[in-house]
This record gives C-alpha cells, sequence and structure tokens, in this order.
C-alpha cells in the first residue's frame, strides 16, 4: 500500500467533521474529500499528496514534513474507515480470542502513534502485503499482530522500537524476506516470532537485546546463521525449538543462559562461541538447548560471521 501523506491534519484526538480533511493528487490535480467513511485508497502517481485544513494547499513531500498523522484501517466489507489520532489502543480492532477480523483489508499506522497496544490487530487476518510500523513507534504490545496470517510481504521495524511484547507477531506465516530486528531493541518477549515460517536468511539478534523469551522463535524457518551477542543474559525455554532449517548458531554468552530445549528439534549442527562464552567443551557430540550431535568450535575472526 503506498504512503498515505497528509499535511495540515488536526492536532486533537476529536473525530473531525466531514470538511475538514481536503486532499489533491499532485499528478492529476483531483480532489477528494477525506471524511469519516473513506480512504485514501488512490494515492498519486507521483507520490505526492498535497492537503489543507483551512489556508492555503502545501505539499508534504515526506514524512519529516507531516506534524500528525493518524492511524487508518479500512473496513472493505462494510467500506468504512475508521481513524485515530495518537497511540493505538489495546484491542482497537480485535474480536477477541476465537474471532477473526476478515473485513479490514487495509492498515495504514500514523506517525502520531508511539505505541501499538496489546491485540490491537489480533486475528486480523485480512490484512495483506507489508506490514511497515513508522519510526515514531517504540513499544509493540502482547499479541498486536498475533495470527495476522494474512500479510504476505516484508515486515519493516524501525529503529525507534525497544519492546516487542508477547506474541507480537505470533503465527504471522506469511511474512517473507529476511527479518531485520533494529539495534534498538533491548526485549523480544515469548512467542514474539513463533510460527512465522515465510522468514528467510540469518537471524541476528542486535547487541542491543537482553533478553529472549521462550518460544521466540520457535518454529520459524530462518535458512543460514544464527547470531547471539553477549548482551543477550537470557534465553528462553524453546526459544529456537523446531528451527529446522537453522544450520550454525554463534554464541558468545554462558552456557547457563541457554535455557532449556531452546536449541530443540532445531537443525543446528555447529556451535561457534566466543571468548565470554563459558561451560561448553569443544569437539563433536555435543547437547546444547536439548539438541544432540553438535559439534562446538571456537568463534574464529569473532564477532564477524564469515
Amino acid at each position: 500500500m503506498a504512503d498515505k501523506r497528509i499535511k495540515d491534519l488536526a492536532a486533537t484526538a476529536t473525530s473531525p467533521a466531514n470538511d475538514d480533511f481536503i486532499a489533491i493528487d499532485g499528478a492529476t490535480n483531483n480532489t477528494r474529500k477525506i471524511a469519516a467513511d473513506t480512504f485514501l485508497q488512490d494515492a498519486p502517481s507521483d507520490g505526492t499528496l498535497y492537503g489543507r485544513q483551512d489556508g492555503a494547499w502545501e505539499e508534504a513531500a515526506s514524512p519529516d514534513d507531516i506534524p500528525i498523522v493518524p492511524t487508518f484501517v479500512y473496513d472493505g466489507t462494510a467500506e468504512t474507515t475508521q481513524f485515530i489520532v495518537g497511540n493505538i489502543p489495546n484491542d482497537w480492532q480485535s474480536l477477541g480470542f476465537g474471532y477473526s477480523n476478515s473485513d479490514l483489508t487495509q492498515l495504514s499506522i500514523g506517525n502520531s502513534a508511539t505505541s501499538i497496544g496489546s491485540y490491537a490487530f489480533y486475528s486480523c487476518n485480512g490484512l495483506t502485503g507489508n506490514l511497515v510500523i513508522p519510526n515514531s513507534v517504540t513499544i509493540i504490545g502482547d499479541g498486536a499482530f498475533g495470527n495476522c496470517n494474512g500479510f504476505t510481504g516484508n515486515l519493516t521495524i524501525p529503529n525507534s522500537v525497544t519492546i516487542i511484547g508477547n506474541y507480537a507477531f505470533g503465527n504471522c506465516n506469511g511474512f517473507t524476506g529476511n527479518l531485520t530486528i533494529p539495534n534498538s531493541v533491548t526485549s523480544i518477549g515469548s512467542y514474539a516470532f513463533s510460527n512465522c515460517s515465510g522468514f528467510t536468511g540469518d537471524l541476528i539478534i542486535p547487541n542491543s537485546v537482553t533478553s529472549i523469551g521462550a518460544y521466540a522463535f520457535s518454529n520459524c524457518f530462518f535458512t543460514s546463521n544464527l547470531v547471539i551477542p553477549n548482551s543477550v543474559t537470557s534465553i528462553g525455554n524453546y526459544a529456537f525449538s523446531n528451527c529446522s532449517i537453522l544450520t550454525a548458531a554463534y554464541l558468545n554468552q554462558p552456557i547457563g543462559q541457554i535455557g532449556s530445549f531452546a536449541f530443540y528439534a532445531s537443525s543446528i549442527a555447529n556451535v561457534y562461541i566466543g571468548p565470554d562464552a563459558t561451560g561448553y567443551t569443544l569437539g563433536s557430540e555435543q547437547t546444547i538447548g536439548n539438541k544432540s550431535s553438535i559439534t562446538v568450535s571456537v568463534w574464529t575472526n569473532y564477532p564477524n560471521v564469515p
């Protein structure tokens, strides 16, 4: 979904009157009203929206030019739009456990949000394509996008997010490509990415992270290396269990900080240990995190990964 860029939005959280928001397509000069029942589905071909509330038309050329942008959701069945200025509340679009909201088909998270509440979009499985979280967001709450298995593209987490809650993206098995966790995240919750089976490539935990929750990456199919820095002091039980394509892990923490069954039923055959990794035995046929038949070697050229 293309960017929706609107200049001079109201700085209040109250719902605007239908006449408050007008946008003009910079490519065709077509104007259209942004009313409570309208969603900007047709971004202009030149990638720019011009808008006004009161006063002259102004161009919103980049996100930095936009003082406040709400979060918009579009119900494709009812053809209605909801929006909210500011943080996204808990359970905003969720219908509750055991229910799916397949009517919600479009989502544009605005830069007025600094947090995404717990279960805000839980089981909104009508959402498709990429999920882009703006760099205003610092907290992704528990279950915020859990069971949103309709996403079929990339997940973009900005370098502003510090906490990824429990089950934040659990069962989002349609995401593809590499998962990049930014060097701002300090905590990855339990089940945060469990069953996100579409991610590929390396899984590199940044050196800002201190804890990885239980089952955080269980049943993920990353296709190459797992790298965990020495900033991580706690790796939860079953954290990387059933990662059946990962081939090697690069670790630099004492073996006592690795939870039970952390690597259970994974395909990890080689573990390379850095200078701060203690309690390991070099050689073949070692067991780490309840995964047997592992060969443990020194991580040469630490901290670089071959």
